[in-house]
């Protein structure tokens, strides 16, 4: 199943004659509030500030993953899929459940040694002319006969929708990090209201988003991304015009959709008239790693007992596991503070995989204080045991790349 945000978000014009300016990493001013409710020992109505993880270094960075993914592997004339799995096997991904549909198979050449591995990936991307998506804790590629590559600039589908592709315009590019550009649009939408009232429509004004892709190195566990400290530059003299990211509600849910491949989105502030080339936009991309785990795991759920781990000052306990016509449901439990994002952060790295470490179709189907339900699908095609591995982060730290693109036009 594809993240919904790819069939939801509109294309536009292309982004024309952007360039990139690389940073290397720098903790930013910030001026974007970050609060959560008010807990029960604080004054009701007083945001809480939650302080960012301290920043990781370079140094750090290249200390903890040993260094980021390289991939070496030469073939001439081979299905794409064959290519796709050497992508996946030089990062230590499980197989694809997801393999390229019949009728749409393309072969490529490749020569890579050590090569980075979103440079390779997007090599792939530009012969098979598909896109790279996550599943879980792996990758799939996506070969859309109908979509329409625009060299160097934007997709867009039948669907009208823009796809995060590896081939748009480079906004910052980072041993482990790397972000791209990939459409600008204008959108107008019109609503109603149901029933049987007969609201007339209601004119909804037009907004101009700009639609980016963060890729993150394999090796990295990534917990939230966000976009920060954006600004506009109508001219180079001209003072900056604060910006802000535009929410995407369709990318909540267990697991996330921050790994590996982020969407963003930049909703261009409406004094910037239709038209106008903008000098820059930059801004700070916000991320949160990883650093530190412990997880809880059962190796066959169809054996499964009620299970309790202590892990730093919290209990995580998984209740319960039923395996019952093609479908796994499994019960936890987390002993946290009384906040909701905190109870629901604390289930979102829930992973149920088959016998090859593939992970299942799923997510969360009920959550109810500090207890919650998962339901698992799987076909005859996937083979148990079917185990569980449910991560609970003990360290994180801050990731902060800047970007910055150049002579921008706004639709």
């Amino acid at each position: 199943m594809f993240p919904i945000s790819h069939f939801l978000r509109r294309a536009g014009l292309p982004l024309l004659a952007l360039a990139l300016t690389s940073r290397p990493l720098a903790a930013q001013p910030d001026d974007t509030p970050r609060t959560i409710k008010s807990p029960q020992n604080a004054p009701v109505g007083v945001p809480v500030v939650v302080p960012d993880p301290p920043l990781i270094t370079a140094a750090e960075l290249q200390t903890l993953t040993g260094g980021p993914t390289l991939v070496t592997f030469s073939a001439q004339d081979v299905p794409v899929q064959e290519v796709a799995q050497a992508l996946r096997d030089a990062a230590k991904m499980p197989p694809s459940r997801f393999g390229t549909p019949t009728g749409r198979v393309k072969t490529v050449t490749v020569d890579w040694k050590e090569v980075p591995f979103w440079s390779a990936a997007s090599e792939v991307e530009k012969q098979s002319g598909g896109y790279w998506t996550r599943y879980g804790d792996t990758l799939g590629l996506v070969l859309d006969p109908q979509a329409v590559l625009i060299p160097n600039l934007t997709r867009i589908t039948g669907l009208n929708s823009a796809a995060p592709s590896l081939n748009g315009i480079m906004a910052a590019q980072t041993p482990f990090v790397t972000l791209v550009a990939n459409s600008l649009s204008r959108t107008s939408t019109r609503t109603t209201h149901l029933g049987e009232q007969g609201a007339p429509l209601q004119a909804v004004p037009d907004r101009t988003q700009l639609a980016l892709s963060a890729y993150f190195d394999p090796k990295l566990k990534v917990r939230s991304v966000v976009l920060r400290d954006l600004k506009f530059w109508e001219r180079e003299n001209a003072p900056a015009i604060a910006g802000r990211q535009t929410p995407d509600f369709f990318r909540i849910g267990p697991g996330g959709q921050s790994n590996l491949i982020s969407s963003q989105t930049v909703q261009i502030p409406a004094e910037i008239a239709a038209g106008t080339t903008l000098a820059r936009v930059t801004g700070v991309l916000h991320s949160v790693v990883v650093t530190a785990s412990q997880s809880l795991t059962a190796p066959d759920l169809a054996a499964a007992t009620k299970t309790t781990r202590t892990i730093g000052a919290h209990e995580y306990t998984l209740e319960s596991a039923e395996v019952r016509d093609n479908q796994i449901t499994v019960r936890l439990s987390a002993q946290l503070p009384a906040e909701p994002r905190a109870t629901f952060s604390a289930f979102e790295t829930l992973r149920v995989r088959d016998a090859q470490g593939r992970d299942l179709a799923g997510g969360l189907t009920r959550l109810e204080g500090q207890k919650a339900e998962f339901n698992f699908r799987f076909t005859e095609a996937l083979q148990g045991p079917y185990s569980l591995e449910w991560i609970i982060p003990t360290e994180t730290r801050s990731l902060d790349v800047p970007f910055e693109l150049r002579d921008v036009p706004v639709p």
